[in-house]
């Protein structure tokens, strides 16, 4: 004989109310295993995020553990990881401007005109300045340069992939910085945009 529809669904539930073969989740229960995976995520994530020594480890994590938190606590970590990135910036400079760093990066970069980590630990031997270029790469930062000289900056492009985990705010704020990152609006003390895009670079910052 075959059962019916409603007939499976009474046992269904008769067995998860009684606790047999298995039980119903509640919409409570799947919050509190969110939240209880979201603390163990931010747990570790901080364990990383609160040593310079570590940044590079911290941006890993954020990376492939995002999506396992909830927006709030997303929205936290990758504000802290760019805070992180921030107050390290100076130090990583200074590992950059030494003039033996210098040449070697402008060396590489006379020859491919592109500054891009790739291309320039593809060029460099320099065990030394090779290991500086990839600890800028794994902790975030880009180099630019302006009057011969060779600089970190951030590196808000790569944040994007934290957009759709962050609150719509900070997911703008995001576009925002990755914009002005990617193409300043004032070089070497000029303005090197069109007035029309200093405009609406305004417009979105007050938004």
């Amino acid at each position: 004989m075959g059962w019916k529809k409603t007939g499976l669904l009474s046992v269904a539930f008769a067995l998860g109310s009684m606790g047999g073969f298995g039980s119903i989740h509640t919409t409570d229960t799947v919050a509190a295993a969110t939240v209880k995976e979201s603390a163990k995520v931010y747990n570790q994530f901080q364990q990383y995020v609160q040593k310079p020594a570590s940044l590079a480890n911290a941006r890993n994590y954020l990376i492939n553990h995002i999506k396992e938190v909830d927006t709030w606590t997303a929205t936290q970590m990758t504000l802290q990881l760019e805070n992180a990135q921030k107050a390290y910036l100076p130090v990583y400079s200074e590992k950059v401007f030494p003039e033996n760093v210098q040449k070697e990066i402008n060396n590489a970069f006379s020859k491919s005109k592109n500054l891009t980590y790739s291309t320039l630990l593809n060029a460099i031997k320099d065990a030394n300045v090779r290991n500086m270029l990839i600890e800028g790469r794994d902790k975030g930062f880009k180099l630019e340069t302006s009057e011969g000289m060779y600089y970190p900056v951030m590196h808000y492009e790569g944040f994007k992939s934290f957009k759709p985990y962050v609150t719509k705010d900070i997911a703008a704020y995001i576009d925002i910085m990755a914009t002005e990152s990617n193409q300043p609006s004032v070089f070497d003390a000029a303005i090197v945009i069109s007035w029309t895009e200093l405009t609406n670079r305004a417009l979105a910052l007050e938004d």
